[in-house]
Order: C-alpha cells, then structure tokens, then sequence
C-alpha cells in the first residue's frame, strides 16, 4: 500500500480507486480467489491425488494437514487441534472445520449425514 500512497497524483484517492486505476485487485477479491484455488485442489485431490493425501497429507489455508482418512467418498486431515473433513456426492464437494473445543466426531457425523442425505436424492431414493 505504501507504494499506492507514493505514486504521484494518487495521494488524495481511496484505495478502491488506486487500486482501481493500476488495474489491481482488493484484499477480498485476492482472499475469494485463494478460496476458489483451494476449491479447485480440493475437487482434484478427490478424483486425482488420494494416495498423494494418504502419503503427504493436505496444505490448507498455509498449513500442513496430516492424513487421518481418506476413501473415495471422505477425507479426514487434522492439524494440531484443528481438522477439516470433506465428503464428496456426484454434484457437491462438503467442507467443514472443526477447531480447539469442538469434537471432531460431530464434525464428521454431520458432514457424513449431509453427504449422504444428498448422495439418496441425486439418485431418487
């Protein structure tokens, strides 16, 4: 930001609008476009690198995840007191976080039940 501020004839504009005119993004639009990143390696994780998971285990947000399970339809990374559990349906990728003084169990429970629940209705059952 201090080289925005430094450019001539820019002091007196909004970051918005220096941004704006050097044709460069906000901080939310770079933060979305990380989460799309990140959505992107999750979707080819599922279909590309489950061994990869089970070996190395997973880079999330900048942190390194280690395997806890991983199957064509789950996987489980944990980091410290934190974890992510992801289950895939034919149309949906589930995501959720449990962190310090949450129970992993009910993360899983209740991604599990979801991605089953949507698993029964993409077939009709």
């Amino acid at each position: 930001m201090l080289l925005l501020v430094l450019l001539k004839g820019m002091e007196e504009l909004l970051y918005e609008e220096r941004l704006g005119s050097l044709g460069l993004f906000s901080l939310e639009k770079r933060r979305l476009r990380g989460d799309m990143i990140q959505t992107h390696l999750f979707i080819h994780t599922f279909y590309k690198n489950l061994l990869q998971v089970r070996r190395e285990g997973l880079y999330f947000k900048n942190k390194h995840f280690a395997w806890v399970r991983a199957d064509d339809n789950s996987i489980y990374v944990k980091w410290q007191d934190q974890g992510l559990v992801a289950a895939k349906t034919d149309t949906y990728i589930l995501l959720a976080t449990y962190s310090q003084g949450m129970y992993p169990s009910v993360c899983v429970e209740a991604v599990e039940k979801l991605a089953d629940y949507l698993r029964e209705k993409e077939t009709g059952n």
